[in-house]
């Protein structure tokens, strides 16, 4: 879309003594057309994606807190190691949650 529109601004005599304005103006248009609905398609599937990740993440930390609690209800396990096994797995949920945005990014 950009060289079609850049080709045309830096031949605009050219453009005009062909009259070729209606011509450029269509490629432009279809070029910026394809843009768009390819920009829209990744804007899905990344918040599709990004919905996925989150949900997923945020859903095995509310499984770890409830089993965690039955464990500690049955004197199995202290709040002390359940708090050190939230902050590592927080701190693993970040870095997969870069990860998740740069492979959004990517595609």
């Amino acid at each position: 879309m950009t060289t079609v529109a850049e080709e045309s601004f830096s031949n605009v005599r050219t453009v005009k003594a062909f009259s070729n304005e209606d011509e450029e103006t269509e490629k432009f248009y279809k070029y910026s057309k394809q843009v768009f609905i390819q920009g829209r398609t990744k804007g899905i599937w990344q918040g599709f994606f990004s919905f996925f990740v989150s949900t997923t993440m945020y859903g095995a930390m509310i499984a770890i807190i409830f089993i965690a609690s039955k464990l500690y209800e049955q004197e199995k396990i202290t709040i002390g190691a359940i708090t050190a096994f939230l902050f590592y797995l927080i701190l693993l949920l970040f870095n997969f949650g870069m990860l998740a945005a740069v492979f959004g990014n990517l595609f």
